[in-house]
């Protein structure tokens, strides 16, 4: 029941706590130590035994709790899949080319359909059920993977090609460790390989700059070029670590350095190509038959574009700071600010419900200028009413609907 539930979690809260505290405590012997245990068959046995056991169980999870939700996925990802391969066919007939010329990136997009919902559908799973069981959140990783290094060579060049090599690599090793559940000479061996791996990773990106053309701000690309300094450094320390028996902080420097690059990699994809659907869907024949989408194509597209990127990078700082392992400590703190406020009689005004309030508020004069536009310049075009009147209704639609918020 939900009282036992919530000890179950409460216990795996304070487990967690515990392990955070012994984060830079010796917790296994040397490596060297733990390499004369390598050949034995009973280590063998137990990874595999505890392989077997985490995944029957993982499965049986999945199909009764989340059942539905990936029922639900696959069906998206056949519908959007059978849509983006009939558009591939048929987009010369669904927008005006001789007034939106298709760019060699837009092309890309739409010359490949399977890759991009390859891409898109494991994405979103991934950052809309977050809590999948760990063989298929493991799993969920190494699908994203694939499509994610076609498109990164297709979208910004080969120049990209060794390094999505050793990206998809790492991503492999990464669902390997997720599915090693003790800590030994084989997992420390493993996390050894993703060290290595990652540092010659980001050397590389530090000397060939391949990042150099598409990061235009002076502020930015400096930044980048500290983070990796930084992340260069975290795989030392964590060799480091390993080699001395302080494996939980090896496996914290070690991972975090992969998987925020890796998220970093995957929200630039989805922007890039979330843009470039709002410019094809704005751009098609049905849509250009509104007025208001005809005359502001430029500036619609560029105020969603911005909705999209914003929604993106909050969505990236929560994966964050989850990956930091501080999500649940910021939050709180969040939660705290926000809902501390003051009481006048029986009124408490706090941070947070002002907030809500500006932001309902903005809200409502934003919707109320679309809805305003379209009946402006879509209804009012087509229908013949008194001299006046189209005005009228507009400012009371106005006044309604802010009203309302």
């Amino acid at each position: 029941n939900r009282a036992e539930l919530n000890n179950l979690l409460a216990r795996i809260e304070q487990q967690q706590a515990a392990l955070d505290d012994a984060l830079f405590k010796r917790d296994v012997p040397g490596i060297f130590e733990d390499l004369e245990k390598l050949g034995e068959q009973k280590l063998i046995a137990s990874h595999w035994k505890g392989f077997i056991s985490s995944y029957r169980t993982d499965l049986l999870l999945l199909r009764s709790d989340y059942g539905r939700s990936v029922t639900r996925s696959l069906i998206f990802l056949l519908i959007l899949l059978g849509f983006t391969i009939w558009f591939k066919r048929n987009h010369s007939n669904w927008i005006a080319e001789d007034r939106f010329g298709l760019s060699e990136l837009h092309l890309v997009i739409v010359n490949s359909p399977v890759v991009s919902v390859l891409f898109y559908v494991p994405l979103m799973v991934r950052l809309l059920i977050p809590d999948l069981p760990r063989t298929f959140y493991a799993l969920n990783l190494l699908l994203l993977m694939i499509p994610m290094a076609i498109l990164m060579v297709r979208v910004y060049g080969s120049v990209f090609r060794y390094w999505v090599v050793v990206l998809v690599g790492l991503a492999s090793l990464n669902m390997i460790y997720e599915l090693a559940y003790h800590p030994g000479a084989m997992l420390r061996l493993l996390l050894l390989g993703q060290c290595l791996a990652g540092i010659w990773l980001f050397t590389w990106i530090s000397i060939k700059k391949p990042y150099g053309a598409l990061i235009k701000h002076r502020l930015v690309y400096n930044s980048f070029r500290m983070l990796l300094i930084v992340f260069l450094a975290m795989q030392f320390l964590a060799i480091i670590a390993n080699l001395t028996g302080t494996f939980r902080l090896a496996e914290f420097l070690a991972r975090i350095p992969i998987s925020i690059t890796i998220t970093a990699i995957a929200i630039q994809l989805a922007t890039k190509v979330s843009a470039i659907a709002l410019y094809l869907v704005l751009a098609s024949n049905y849509m250009q038959k509104l007025h208001v989408v005809q005359e502001k194509f430029q500036v619609i597209l560029r105020k969603m574009i911005w909705l999209v990127d914003f929604i993106f990078l909050l969505v990236f700082i929560r994966i964050g700071l989850r990956i930091l392992r501080v999500h649940d400590q910021v939050f709180d703190w969040g939660r705290a600010i926000l809902a501390d406020g003051i009481k006048i009689g029986a009124i408490s005004i706090t941070l947070g419900s002002i907030l809500i309030f500006i932001f309902v508020i903005w809200l409502s004069i934003i919707i109320s200028r679309i809805i305003s536009s379209i009946v402006e310049k879509d209804v009012f075009t087509r229908v013949k009413v008194g001299k006046g009147v189209p005005a009228t209704i507009i400012l009371m639609l106005k006044i309604v609907l802010i009203s309302g918020g």
